[in-house]
């Protein structure tokens, strides 16, 4: 959807000018329901088929979305810890995409 309308650019996370100058801290939470592509969405789509199923069936529905949830949310706040500690660095962009939700789930399912 987010190439469809050309709004790409509005959901990667930067800590330079998003958080810090502008103080739009709806990235942090915006940078997860978005891929930088079409390829990585497709490969996404398919790892989460194989895996998210039967990791909901052992979980339940309302055990998953908490754990998704949690997931998220501590992603988050480890994006911005590490543009914040990499910042001295030249380390200023996080490409968005649900990349730890992702691996959160492949966790439990192996």
């Amino acid at each position: 959807m987010s190439s469809l309308f050309d709004i790409k650019p509005c959901f990667h996370l930067q800590l330079i000018p998003h958080l810090s100058r502008h103080h739009q801290y709806w990235h942090l939470l915006s940078q997860h329901f978005t891929c930088t592509n079409s390829s990585v969405l497709l490969l996404m789509e398919l790892i989460l088929y194989n895996s998210a199923v039967n990791v909901e069936r052992q979980f339940g529905s309302v055990k998953f979305a908490s754990f998704i949830t949690v997931s998220a949310l501590v992603s988050s706040m480890l994006s911005f810890m590490t543009l914040l500690a990499f910042h001295r660095l030249d380390i200023n962009y996080l490409p968005a995409g649900p990349t730890c939700i992702l691996f959160s789930i492949l966790y439990q399912f192996y």
